[in-house]
């Protein structure tokens, strides 16, 4: 049985996540980052060594920071993480074609450095990754979503979190987009009159 660790998990897509991992069978152990300080290698000991899979939900801000300390944790343990979710935004790689609001976010240009960082963390471990890169995220039920490769044009627009979370549920436990980084945006439908 895999071990599932759920950063970031009192934001409202990892809730939908968890409830998906709840469904499955895998243990999920959860670390909600207001509870506690996640740049401290100390804070994630106690539960990563049985960890196999972790899906970040992290940020905005700070996620580069939180990985360091993570990753300090990954390597006093030795654990062998065999698959890692990262939850960061569209825009990072200049990719969107218009314009979107990041919530919460004051420095853009500081916001995408943390999120180029803290994937470059990911990546120079070794570990195989998945990196989400969503558009702006709405509440409704899932939809159809166009996935969109790294350096691949894609238009602002939406994707409902529930979607993303299949998708990063799909990563962990799957095995899906392995070691790929992808932008989502839901799939516009023609209506018909």
């Amino acid at each position: 049985m895999k071990t599932v660790l759920v950063l970031g998990s009192q934001k409202p897509i990892a809730r939908l996540a968890i409830q998906l991992l709840n469904q499955r069978d895998v243990r999920v152990v959860e670390l909600d980052d207001e509870a506690v300080d996640l740049t401290y290698e100390k804070t994630y000991l106690p539960m990563i060594k049985d960890v196999n899979v972790i899906i970040s939900f992290l940020g905005p801000l700070d996620v580069d920071l939180a990985f360091e300390g993570l990753f300090d944790a990954i390597r006093a343990t030795n654990v062998q993480i065999e698959a890692f979710v990262i939850l960061s935004t569209a825009g990072i790689d200049n990719e969107v074609v218009g314009k979107l609001h990041y919530q919460d976010v004051d420095n853009v240009r500081e916001y995408f450095n943390q999120q180029r960082y803290a994937i470059k963390v990911v990546d120079e471990a070794e570990i195989p990754y998945t990196v989400l890169r969503p558009v702006t995220m709405v509440n409704q039920d899932s939809t159809p979503v166009t996935i969109y490769d790294e350096g691949q044009s894609m238009p602002a627009g939406t994707v409902s979190r529930e979607t993303v979370a299949e998708i990063a549920v799909a990563a962990a436990v799957d095995g899906k987009y392995k070691n790929q980084s992808i932008g989502l945006v839901q799939t516009k439908t023609e209506v018909n009159e």
